[in-house]
């Protein structure tokens, strides 16, 4: 999912959608990359703690660097040991030794 997304509203209907239905085996990943087509999101559209709004609604985060495709695909894997949740894989593509 694109930081974009998360300006529309409706991106967080399917989040809440499985968390009421109770629907599992997904995971989704965002791409935390600190812009929009605008500019910075803290300066166009500050979207808060996206890890946070995940875990609200009952998905399990992970958190990796996405600039190390190693971590990336380490914590894909993980992601899909517990086929009985909902996992979402929170990466940083603008990574500079610290995580947002």
């Amino acid at each position: 999912m694109a930081m974009g997304s998360w300006m529309k509203a409706k991106f967080g209907k399917p989040i809440m959608f499985a968390a009421h239905h109770k629907v599992d085996n997904l995971i989704s990943t965002v791409d935390w990359n600190h812009q929009q087509i605008d500019g910075p999101t803290d300066k166009v559209m500050n979207l808060g703690n996206i890890r946070e709004k995940f875990e609200a609604f009952g998905w399990t985060t992970l958190e990796m660097n996405g600039n190390d495709m190693d971590e990336v695909i380490a914590t894909l894997e993980q992601a899909k040991i517990d086929w009985n949740r909902k996992t979402h894989c929170h990466y940083d593509a603008y990574y500079h030794g610290q995580r947002s």
